[in-house]
């Protein structure tokens, strides 16, 4: 009984810790999205959050300070996501496009170790992740107005 107890506890331990560390301070979300000469990049860790933007052209960027909350609310997001299984997340293929999509993908850091999609249509993840990417363009819209309004 003892024995099974131990046991239990020592697989309790290893499954909280292994979340822990997805949520650690060594994670960095990553989407970028690219077709021929345009392109979109944010990044953001618990300490920068980077942004770029390329498009017909023209191209801005910023880094600054990742907001408490936006840390927050993505450690949150991935806290039932095996990041193991980016990789075999299937995209919704359901759309008609007038114009083509940049392709994208999404990428998580996880002590230097990282984990991606398959590449899918902008503004098109898998559901799985449909939540993260709009968070992430969310943040990356927000930093692109910022920088038009200061130009």
């Amino acid at each position: 009984m003892k024995k099974l107890y131990l046991l239990c506890t020592i697989i309790f331990v290893i499954g909280c810790s292994s979340k822990k560390a997805v949520q650690s301070k060594n994670v960095s979300f990553i989407y970028e999205a690219a077709l021929k000469n345009d392109s979109l990049r944010v990044l953001v860790d618990h300490k920068n959050t980077v942004v770029s933007q390329f498009m017909s052209g023209e191209g801005r960027s910023s880094n600054g300070p990742t907001k408490n909350e936006d840390w927050e609310e993505l450690n949150g997001m991935i806290t039932n996501l095996n990041v193991r299984k980016l990789k075999d997340l299937t995209t919704p293929k359901d759309r008609v496009y007038i114009k083509e999509p940049m392709k994208a993908v999404f990428k998580i850091a996880v002590n230097n170790t990282i984990y991606k999609t398959q590449e899918f249509d902008d503004g098109n993840p898998p559901v799985e992740i449909e939540a993260i990417v709009a968070k992430l363009l969310n943040i990356h819209t927000t930093q692109i107005e910022r920088i038009q309004l200061t130009h």
